[in-house]
């Protein structure tokens, strides 16, 4: 990517994130004129953006509660093994 687009790119997002999420897609249909490269770009970064902030939002013991909540621990299987040992098993 040149730098001109870059620049515009980053142009498009600053401005994009200055508006509501309801008036990003009429906004970037406008302002990218037709070139729908850049707007999937844009768009692409502005999920990102979303994702990672949701991510960074959440405590760290929030989210490492839930994996442990979703996902049996070692420790628990370690626990009902015969022994506190877990043999393993071939797949």
């Amino acid at each position: 990517m040149d730098l001109d687009r870059w620049k515009r790119l980053d142009a498009l997002l600053q401005d994009a994130l200055e508006r509501s999420p309801e008036q990003r897609d009429a906004f970037l249909h406008d302002a990218c004129g037709g070139d729908l490269a850049l707007e999937q770009e844009v768009r692409a970064l502005l999920s990102s953006g979303q994702r990672a902030g949701s991510f960074l939002e959440s405590p760290a013991i929030q989210v490492a509660a839930r994996g442990i909540r979703e996902e049996p621990s070692i420790t628990s299987a370690a626990a009902d093994a015969p022994n506190g040992k877990i043999r393993a098993t071939a797949s």
